[in-house]
């Protein structure tokens, strides 16, 4: 879940991208006239792990939440860059792990014109009869040397993302709740799907945290979790 008020103060000079259907490079004309450009990547986030499946009375665990992707910055001067840049923004994930972002000089995410890479999250385990699914990994820092050449030229820095949430216990338990901006940035991993052995319990829900209202899991039986935002 990303930050709850995204929207710039100044939209005419600040653009944000989300992720389309597929690997598609979207392009962005730097503004006439600005001396400095700020660039904030976010690694899609990873899908959540699948509840175990078994007879009735049979200890099922909940599947973990996914993880989130990591966020990278740099801003730098306009002057080392082209009149137009692409972004390549990384769709969640659908049954895996999430989709790396990118910002370059080209359609290409190759170092040598690469400005920014924010690492996707990882997907959350699955739930078994013995132990619970377990939290998505977050996306990993994207370090210097793998960032690309222009890096150098900005102040950049790359930041983790936030595991997500474990599932429930195979005797039943609710999910593992999430809270957002857990790891100090402004994201939340999922949370985790409900075990159980006889009754149903819901999924973990997110925990109200500043701005950010709470956001309650699924309702105890075969009910989808609510989206992130």
């Amino acid at each position: 879940m990303t930050f709850p008020f995204p929207w710039p103060k100044n939209p005419g000079n600040t653009r944000k991208f989300v992720a389309q259907n597929g690997a598609v490079w979207q392009p962005y004309e730097v503004p006439l006239g600005a001396n400095f450009l700020e660039i904030i990547a976010i690694g899609g986030g990873g899908a959540g792990g699948l509840g175990h499946s078994a007879a009735a009375a049979a200890a099922r665990g909940g599947g973990g939440g996914g993880g989130t992707g990591a966020i990278t910055r740099l801003l730098i001067a306009t002057a080392f860059l082209l009149p137009t840049l692409f972004c390549s923004v990384g769709q969640g994930g659908i049954g895996g792990a999430g989709v790396d972002s990118y910002v370059a000089l080209d359609r290409s995410n190759v170092a040598a014109t690469m400005l920014a890479r924010a690492a996707g999250g990882a997907v959350g385990g699955n739930g078994t009869g013995a132990a619970v699914g377990a939290a998505g990994a977050a996306g990993v820092i994207t370090s210097l040397v793998n960032s690309g050449a222009y890096t150098a030229l900005g102040q950049y820095v790359s930041i983790a993302g936030n595991t997500g949430a474990a599932g429930g216990a195979i005797a039943g338990a609710v999910g593992g709740a999430g809270t957002w901006g857990g790891g100090g940035i402004f994201l939340g991993g999922g949370c985790g799907g409900a075990g159980t052995t006889s009754a149903d319990f819901a999924g973990g829900g997110i925990i109200a945290a500043g701005l950010m209202p709470a956001n309650a899991g699924g309702l105890a039986g075969s009910n989808p979790g609510n989206g992130g935002h």
